[in-house]
């Protein structure tokens, strides 16, 4: 089989069956069929409907009959009658492909294929949890520790490159986990109880996490850092409240947004925006290129009480502890473009 990327907007392969003769001795090219790979084929309308990136169509033709996509030629068929044609599909919306094949003999064949590329889900999957999810944190390898309350901390594993796998590694029971932080190094877990005090927890092996001592306080707050390490944001009991932190000396306050039931709050997209946790509302998003004016520019109700988000900013993936819904897991970009398509916001600013 021979195979042709092409750049365009979608992934093909073509395959021709092969040619025979008429009683006068002319060459006659067979129908052509069609199969898909990765895609779902309405076989009636030769109309493919898909999530992915890259989809594969399989046309059938005959040994050296030239192969043209949209009046581009493409290639021919080798001896054993395949071709492949990839495309890049990267946008949402509908693309049609005329298909035509001549062979040597003359005789041509032409169809069309319509292909509709569509939204994927922005919600990657759910974990269940023992508790109630209160909050939660990731390491960069993607393991999460889940605050559960009085249920403890969960310590699970995940995957999410097809759907969500998940593993549970080990349980801390004997803790009141109101929240939990992963030192800088990720060697040791911070566990936040009823009273406000931190257990300090060596995951060096993650499937028996030791205790190692118990502080009052530690050093890593709950804020939020931008990347140049200039702007932090912080919840108290009245809100969010954004700080100018670029001269140490000089500490300024760029805002702040009074709402008490904000519960956390992440950095998005370039440090334009943050995503907020905010409770039985869900999550909010606000647009934060003005340090002094935020702009709430979405939002998306998760039916449970939000409380933790934590991001592998490298996967583009959000981890939501949604309360008794457990652990929601999101593809980021996805969540949001669509928290942005809300139509209501203006009604809530």
């Amino acid at each position: 089989m021979r195979k042709i990327v092409l750049a365009s907007s979608l992934v093909l392969s073509l395959i021709v069956g092969g040619c025979g003769g008429d009683r006068f001795g002319s060459p006659i090219q067979k129908e052509f069929t069609v199969s898909v790979k990765s895609a779902t084929l309405n076989s009636d309308s030769n109309t493919i409907s898909t999530t992915d990136d890259y989809t594969t169509v399989t046309l059938v033709g005959e040994f050296g009959s030239k192969v043209f996509i949209n009046d581009k030629e493409v290639g021919t068929f080798p001896e054993d009658g395949s071709l492949e044609v990839t495309f890049d599909i990267s946008e949402v919306g509908n693309y049609k492909y005329s298909i035509y094949s001549k062979n040597l003999g003359g005789n041509s064949k032409t169809i069309i294929i319509e292909i509709i590329k569509e939204q994927k889900n922005a919600n990657l999957g759910t974990i269940q949890t023992a508790g109630k999810a209160n909050n939660l944190t990731a390491s960069k390898d993607g393991i999460i520790f889940i605050a559960e309350k009085s249920h403890g901390v969960e310590v699970i594993s995940i995957g999410y490159t097809d759907k969500v796998v998940s593993v549970l590694l080990s349980t801390i029971n004997d803790i009141n986990a109101q929240n939990v932080i992963l030192s800088e190094d990720e060697s040791k877990l911070f566990i936040e109880d009823e009273l406000g005090k931190y257990h300090v927890l060596d995951i060096s092996d993650i499937k028996n996490p030791v205790e190692i001592k118990i502080i009052n306080e530690i050093e890593k707050s709950l804020s939020v850092l931008s990347e140049d390490a200039t702007t932090k944001f912080s919840i108290n009991s009245c809100g969010l409240v954004s700080e100018d932190i670029s001269n140490p000396s000089n500490i300024t306050q760029n805002f702040l947004l009074e709402d008490k039931e904000i519960q956390d709050v992440v950095l998005v997209d370039d440090d334009t925006k943050i995503l907020i946790a905010h409770g039985l509302d869900g999550l909010e998003l606000f647009d934060v290129n003005d340090k002094s004016k935020p702009l709430m520019i979405g939002d998306q109700n998760l039916n449970g009480d939000t409380t933790g988000l934590s991001l592998l900013k490298k996967d583009g993936v959000l981890f939501v502890a949604n309360g008794e819904s457990g652990v929601e897991i999101f593809d980021l970009s996805i969540l949001l473009f669509e928290m942005m398509q809300n139509t209501d916001i203006n009604e809530r600013l």
